[in-house]
């Protein structure tokens, strides 16, 4: 009982479902259903998943989870009622979009009427709202052409074209394979997609900045299935996120997502200056938002405080175990975590004793000789300047003074994104 309030008090799919399509909490709730070690009872997953598909037109899920949730073989008359509507009525815009279809090839499409390319779009939006997301139905290319045709026929109408752009992305990311089935060329679409609504909030005028706000809050939720399913995802995901006005719109509206920009900067481990400036945003938010994830980065490069970065790290665990997006992630966190506390610890030190600091990071190590060969590899893998002391079990550093050029390189990392956002920002102004 103990455990399990201690995972609800890490879990985050409550708020994160707040900022999702309907059809993208799902997988959320599904994970939740099928974990070993669950934090929610089945009948309460499958309530929420059933409140969920009510108000989209799944009608056959619905009454799947209906029966499920209430142990019985027979369904309501208004859920079988309304299935027989969704049915007839997705084979009216089915047939309203035959003319569509005709016309589809390169040399008919001047015969496309806006009302065959609304017809078109209503056939699309309807699939999407019945779930029907498969590979052959071409939503993501449906919608594209819908693009392409509003403004062939410069009918395009910018509010409709931007929601395209959203169907599009939810559209790849459900179409892809996940990450169990290792296929991440399947997320390459997803990733396009994302990159391309990201510039158009960038660039796009709203009438009002709130606006804006809440399109680069929701689109870095969803972006979360996208960078979780990438081999470079960590690093596409910092990319994201520090730039300027995406990190204002976390610290103004979505501070939780803290804690996978600085999952992900630990698991990529070698970006120390970003890492740096990232604790100082994390300390700012304190107030609003602190997790396992973030109080170890803020304790270990904030305050130099390796008691309390310890003692965040042996809760990180909790905090994988129950994250949806995370969990795939929790070795290479964990191996990162301890490679930054060891040099971070090293870096204030000259002679550390090595039993001491397999105690800290809590490994479970019997023989010395163990310990000894990971303390080793870590020297290794660190490039540091010290030795063992076997006599002491200690190890000893030298001070090491970073030369000019890397001085240079320290100071200017990060130069490149941000020349890169006032290339951007001059290019919008320009446009405005």
């Amino acid at each position: 009982e103990e455990e399990t309030k201690c995972g609800m008090a890490f879990d985050l799919t409550h708020t994160l479902c707040k900022y999702l399509d309907r059809h993208l909490i799902l997988p959320l709730l599904q994970w939740q259903l099928e974990k070993e070690d669950p934090i929610y009872d089945a009948t309460s997953i499958r309530q929420a998943q059933f409140e969920v598909v009510r108000k989209t037109r799944m009608v056959e899920f619905a009454g799947d989870l209906y029966k499920q949730v209430h142990d019985t073989d027979d369904l309501p008359a208004d859920i079988e009622e309304e299935a027989e509507e969704v049915f007839q009525k997705l084979q009216q815009v089915i047939d309203d979009s035959e003319k569509m279809y005709a016309y589809l090839h390169e040399t008919e499409r001047d015969k496309i009427t806006a009302d065959d390319l609304s017809k078109f779009l209503t056939l699309i939006q309807f699939r999407m709202d019945c779930g029907q997301y498969e590979p052959e139905q071409q939503v993501a290319d449906h919608l594209q052409l819908y693009r392409e045709l509003g403004s062939f026929l410069n009918i395009a109408d910018e509010q409709t074209e931007f929601k395209a752009r959203w169907g599009i992305l939810v559209a790849c990311i459900l179409q892809a394979q996940w990450r169990e089935e290792s296929n991440e060329d399947s997320w390459n679409p997803a990733l396009s997609a994302y990159r391309d609504l990201q510039e158009a909030v960038d660039s796009v005028l709203f009438q009002d900045q709130l606006s804006q706000l809440t399109q680069r809050t929701w689109l870095m939720h969803w972006g979360l299935f996208v960078f979780y399913n990438q081999g470079d995802g960590h690093n596409l995901l910092i990319d994201s996120f520090v730039k300027e006005k995406w990190l204002n719109a976390i610290q103004t509206s979505c501070p939780h997502l803290l804690r996978y920009l600085a999952a992900s900067l630990i698991i990529v481990f070698d970006r120390t200056t970003l890492m740096d400036e990232i604790v100082r945003t994390i300390e700012e938010e304190k107030a609003n938002y602190s997790d396992p994830i973030t109080e170890f980065l803020r304790c270990l490069r904030g305050d130099f405080d390796f008691e309390g970065a310890e003692k965040a790290l042996s809760q990180c665990e909790k905090v994988f175990d129950h994250d949806f997006y995370l969990n795939f992630y929790k070795e290479d966190f964990f191996d990162n975590a301890r490679l930054l506390y060891f040099r971070t610890f090293c870096s204030v030190h000259r002679r550390v004793d090595v039993t001491e600091l397999a105690n800290r990071l809590c490994l479970d190590m019997k023989e010395p000789e163990q310990t000894e060969a990971w303390v080793i590899g870590l020297i290794e893998r660190l490039d540091l300047k010290a030795k063992i002391d076997s006599q002491h079990n200690h190890i000893v550093l030298s001070p090491e003074e970073p030369n000019v050029y890397e001085r240079v390189i320290s100071k200017t990392k990060g130069l490149d994104r941000r020349f890169e956002e006032m290339v951007n920002q001059l290019a919008r102004k320009a446009r405005a």
